[in-house]
């Protein structure tokens, strides 16, 4: 019996990232990302799962997020804390 709290099938998932994962594959920093999705309306999200689900974005997305020239090349340096 499958567990009501198991994770999405990974045919569901493939291309698709976390809000975590997606911050970290433009290298900003979280709560940018979820300020373009939730406020600004800039990025479509998706949400998987029971309930509140888990919020996903799809890789494709912001790939045409950055072609489109919301992030310049030179904003990872910008969010990168120095350690």
């Amino acid at each position: 019996m499958r567990s009501i709290h198991a994770s999405p099938p990974a045919t569901l998932t493939a291309g698709l990232l976390t809000l975590r994962e997606g911050a970290e594959y433009l290298n900003v920093p979280l709560a940018t990302l979820q300020y373009w999705i939730y406020r600004a309306r800039l990025l479509p999200s998706y949400r998987l799962g029971v309930g509140r689900g888990k919020r996903m974005v799809k890789r494709a997305d912001l790939n045409a997020f950055v072609n489109r020239g919301f992030i310049p090349a030179a904003t990872n340096r910008q969010y990168r804390r120095s350690a």
